[in-house]
């Protein structure tokens, strides 16, 4: 029972700081936009879901853990992600919760 301890204390560190990278994106999104921003969330879905499938796909985990996030990323900027500029009211297609 002892020897269980040490990988399950690693394993709950490394899910609290996996939540507190979401929280921390969403927080960050919510209080620059003042929208809150689900698309986020469905994002790192996306990345865990690439990176899952990459490595049963028998490529080597370090590079599902690198490559995952940036296809994410190029998904996110291919759908709409990167458009506006500053001072640019967000598109239409929005919707805030206030």
């Amino acid at each position: 029972m002892l020897h269980d301890l040490a990988p399950q204390l690693f394993n709950g560190l490394v899910l609290g700081a996996f939540y507190a990278i979401v929280a921390l994106g969403l927080s960050l999104i919510m209080n620059l936009t003042g929208t809150i921003n689900m698309a986020h969330g469905s994002f790192m879905t996306l990345a865990g879901y690439l990176a899952y499938s990459l490595v049963l796909r028998g490529t080597s985990f370090w590079f599902a853990l690198l490559a995952a996030p940036l296809i994410a990323v190029i998904v996110g900027v291919a759908g709409g992600g990167g458009r506006g500029g500053a001072g640019e009211p967000p598109p239409p297609v929005f919707i805030s919760v206030e």
